[in-house]
């Protein structure tokens, strides 16, 4: 089995998000896409798309025919031979517009004993979901660095909170959080040991 060593970063923050990864290069792109909300601290709730220079492939709905094709028909290797020179961007949420860079590294042999895909490091925490994007993220540190609030923010603190703490990564627990997305929903369709 061929792995990849990839890196995903979430664009347009005002500090860096990243994770690195080593993945099966024969990956389907909606069980990458559940990879990545996983160990980016996503929740899964919006639609998604990974979109080279030559082709989009997201989950298709009938009732919206559009160009993309179908994400659970394709893989990373496919992925990668259609990257053109912008390479491969992850889009989460096509409301928040929530951009990643795919990176692509090095193949990386398999180990006996370990597990794939696997996070190897990571660096940053995602904003909360349906904040308004970036701009809505920036506009809510603004305020939370600035408490005591107006009270037209009250319904924002009371959704998000107070506190919020850009460097906070616990690569043990989303190592975990991976795993348990393996056994739940891939071990049984692929070799990844």
């Amino acid at each position: 089995m061929t792995n990849l060593a990839v890196s995903i970063e979430l664009l347009d923050m005002p500090y860096l998000i990243t994770r690195q990864l080593e993945v099966p290069a024969e990956i389907r792109l909606d069980h990458l896409h559940a990879v990545f909300q996983t160990v980016m601290g996503w929740h899964n709730t919006h639609l998604y798309a990974f979109q080279t220079d030559y082709a989009v492939y997201s989950v298709i709905d009938p009732d919206y025919p559009d160009d993309s094709l179908p994400a659970d028909k394709a893989c990373l290797a496919d992925l990668l031979r259609e990257a053109g020179p912008e390479g491969i961007t992850y889009l989460y949420d096509f409301g928040d517009a929530w951009r990643h860079q795919i990176s692509i590294g090095r193949e990386v042999p398999a180990q006996p004993g370990l597990v794939y895909p696997r996070l190897v490091s990571g660096q940053g925490k995602c904003p909360p979901e349906d904040i308004g994007g970036t701009p809505g993220f920036e506009e809510y540190l603004e305020i939370i660095s600035d408490l005591p609030a107006p009270a037209e923010y009250e319904e924002l603190l009371d959704a998000y909170g107070t506190e919020f703490d850009c460097e906070a990564f616990d690569l043990a627990r989303k190592q975990v959080l991976l795993a348990e997305l393996i056994a739940a929903k891939f071990v049984d369709r692929y070799a990844w040991r």
